[in-house]
């Protein structure tokens, strides 16, 4: 409705109260999850012929995969706004470079030996990271005021709020020092709620105290 109306500003303070509120969610629970992938494989898929040698090579294809989740939301948050301003081959544009980094890179590691496994969820990132840079500049070229200070001075606020949670799940997880791919199901869901709350919960004193909501 607002690019319909034509009002820019208001349209560009929208985009980037949706950017905002989209990454407050998804960058700590990506801080998390990187560290507690060990545990989340195994609890979904540990048993009967699925080995720990398999749960650790999926964990190892999967960690460039949740360290690409922020630009993921990027992506689809911009692919709708432009879908909105009715400029259709933008993100069709983006899809396109997206697959080709992704193929690109996938063949340059695998052709290389590189990265084992991990090679499979790198090259997947790569893609999601090129998909997101394209719309990010593009949105910036389009929409008039749309990274204005306040709005990167937030984007700061909330690496250094994941990176504050990343930091306490990787204490937390020293401080308990089991393997995931050698403990029980119920182990493992005990681990991750023990080292997941706290984060949480310091994430959301944090997250209140530098005023991101």
């Amino acid at each position: 409705k607002l690019s319909a109306e034509g009002d820019s500003e208001e349209f560009a303070r929208t985009v980037r109260g949706g950017l905002t509120s989209a990454l407050l969610i998804v960058i700590p629970i990506m801080s998390a999850a990187f560290v507690l992938a060990g545990e989340g494989v195994s609890i979904l898929y540990l048993r009967g012929k699925f080995t720990p040698e398999d749960a650790a090579n999926t964990t190892a294809a999967l960690l460039p995969i949740l360290a690409a989740m922020p630009f993921f939301g990027v992506t689809e948050l911009f692919s709708r706004m432009f879908y909105s301003k009715g400029e259709v081959k933008l993100p069709m544009l983006a899809a396109l470079t997206g697959i080709a980094c992704n193929a690109l890179s996938g063949a340059v590691l695998v052709n290389l030996g590189l990265c084992g496994i991990s090679a499979v969820g790198i090259a997947n990132a790569a893609g999601q990271i090129a998909s997101a840079a394209f719309l990010l500049v593009s949105a910036a070229k389009r929409i008039p005021g749309l990274m204005d200070r306040r709005f990167l001075i937030d984007i700061l606020k909330l690496v250094l709020g994941g990176v504050l949670v990343f930091a306490v799940c990787v204490l937390i997880k020293a401080v308990i020092g089991s393997d995931p791919f050698a403990s029980s199901f119920f182990t493992n869901v005990v681990k991750a709620m023990v080292i997941f709350l706290p984060s949480a919960v310091i994430y959301v004193v944090y997250a209140k105290l530098v005023k991101l909501f």
